[in-house]
């Protein structure tokens, strides 16, 4: 993104910089404006493909139908966000890591059983 008022090209790490100041200052210029809606927009869809195949992932590891899939992946990303303490490393051959990794994909992860579902389906 170009900084109108300086004529230099910012990275994103800078704009987010520049983000900061403005949320403590209550001042956001325009052009930070429209960089965080182009880079929001950008960002979210990106974060839910891979959230969704980490999702699939985890689900790999569970035998059975989808609809059993679904259930186990519902099942315990209920329990990842009712949890007050997760363990930090997890074994890479456990759906439990890849939810886990999916939830810090996308903060939003919670899906309900029939989106788990479908997303499965959709493989």
């Amino acid at each position: 993104m170009r900084d109108a008022e300086q004529g230099v090209n910012l990275s994103d790490f800078d704009q987010l910089r520049r983000l900061r100041v403005a949320a403590v200052s209550g001042q956001l210029p325009a052009d930070l404006g429209r960089w965080a809606v182009e880079f929001i927009g950008r960002e979210l869809p990106r974060r839910r493909r891979e959230r969704d195949q980490l999702l699939r992932k985890a689900a790999s590891f569970i035998s059975g139908s989808n609809w059993r899939k679904a259930r186990v992946v519902h099942g315990l990303m209920a329990a990842i966000t009712e949890a007050t303490q997760l363990p930090e490393c997890l074994p890479y051959d456990t759906p439990t890591r890849w939810i886990l990794e999916a939830a810090h994909a996308d903060p939003r992860t919670p899906l309900s059983f029939r989106q788990v579902l479908r997303l499965l389906a959709d493989e």
